[in-house]
């Protein structure tokens, strides 16, 4: 329902902002392979490329596809668009500590260790100790409980 309204709104003001709460909206309620989100963030693509909201909503939507390279990408582009608003990094940080290449994951402990107590974040304290997802957890690239952290970004 609420997509049918975001739908209504964004048809009578297409502006960025409502065509991204359709998309968003459509994320959260529709099933994969999210076709809503999908063809409002091609259609966007080519002209909001200077967008950070733009980006961060083409990373949710790769990262429900499970496509963790591309939602790096969108977050850096948000970063770099919006250099003061450190979700972005953070985000960045998360997929880059679930990285198979133990560099990678290094580089993401080490870049949220600098979140630590960060309120603004809402980062109460530092981050558990990180030993390089290859060596620790066998062959596995994924982290007990990234699956609950990956649905929030």
């Amino acid at each position: 329902m609420l997509v049918e309204w975001r739908q209504r709104v964004a048809a009578l003001e297409p502006t960025l902002e409502n065509k991204l709460l359709v998309a968003n909206a459509s994320l959260n309620s529709q099933p994969t392979p999210f076709r809503d989100a999908a063809e409002i963030i091609q259609e966007l693509e080519s002209t909001s490329g200077n967008s950070a909201a733009f980006h961060v909503v083409a990373a949710e939507l790769a990262l429900k596809l499970k496509n963790n390279e591309l939602a790096s990408r969108h977050f850096s582009a948000a970063a770099v668009l919006e250099p003061t608003n450190r979700s972005h990094v953070l985000n960045l940080s998360v997929l880059k500590l679930n990285s198979p290449d133990a560099a990678i994951a290094c580089e993401g402990r080490e870049a949220l260790t600098g979140f630590s107590g960060d309120a603004e974040l809402g980062v109460a304290r530092p981050p558990v100790n990180h030993v390089p997802v290859a060596t620790r957890f066998g062959t596995s690239n994924k982290l007990p409980g990234f699956a609950a952290i990956e649905g929030r970004l």
